[in-house]
């Protein structure tokens, strides 16, 4: 009796062993009949829409669509995708039956930049320079006025972009950075129609500080537009006019 469980046993285990190798060569010798694209992104509009990587990858110089999964090299197809100057990483490739499914994370986009000459572009919260896309449409920090695609500026700018963006205040107060001629950084407000002299990246974390008690404990109090010009490039003061 218990030869016969055993010998039942060995032929339930055989049987499976023979249903999954069966399993994978019909799958292996399947066509993909279709790419799905998948964004990772923050943003409701990203920079970069699902067709578009799409398109990407049916015009590579080798067939996807159409060839049997087993042949697919997917390391071809993540140096294609990560071309893409938005692509920040891709996180899964994958079969789900024959469908190729990718699913890719986007940078995030920290200021949108208009320089003097040339045309506008991106910088992502790590600091790269992007190019521009019409297809964002979220709030980002805008930079203008006397900016060159000069690396020590924009590495400025970045900083400076970067810190409004970890100061809750400062985030939701100032939306635009503007280089004046003396190339100093001035900061307009969401609310409020003054112009806040900030000079340059330097102690700017205690400059936003120091503007954050003004407009809190001050302005509010004597109006938002009480003041024309502060200049807070000071370390312990700032400076009004009205």
């Amino acid at each position: 009796m218990k030869k016969l469980v055993l010998v039942l046993k060995l032929l339930i285990f055989v049987g499976v062993i023979a249903v999954v190798i069966l399993a994978v060569v019909k799958m292996s010798a399947r066509k993909c009949t279709d790419i799905s694209i998948k964004i990772d992104s923050e943003n409701e509009y990203p920079a970069i829409s699902d067709e578009y990587l799409i398109s990407t990858l049916l015009q590579a110089p080798f067939p996807i669509v159409g060839e049997k999964l087993k042949d697919i090299h997917t390391d071809s197809i993540s140096k294609i995708i990560k071309l893409n100057p938005f692509i920040e990483e891709i996180e899964k490739i994958r079969f789900e039956r024959t469908t190729l499914v990718i699913t890719v994370k986007l940078k995030e986009i920290l200021m949108r930049v208009f320089p003097e000459k040339g045309e506008q572009f991106f910088i992502d919260k790590k600091g790269e320079i992007l190019p521009f896309s019409p297809l964002v449409k979220e709030k980002t920090i805008v930079a203008n006025g006397h900016i060159a695609n000069n690396k020590t500026q924009l590495q400025k700018l970045f900083l400076l972009a970067t810190a409004i963006d970890n100061h809750e205040f400062s985030k939701s107060q100032f939306w635009q950075i503007f280089v004046n001629a003396h190339h100093e950084f001035e900061l307009i407000p969401t609310i409020g129609d003054q112009i806040v002299l900030v000079g340059d990246e330097t102690n700017i974390e205690q400059k936003l500080f120091n503007l954050e008690k003004v407009f809190s404990n001050i302005l509010i109090f004597k109006g938002l537009n009480e003041y024309s010009y502060l200049d807070a490039r000071f370390q312990n003061r700032i400076i009004s006019k009205k």
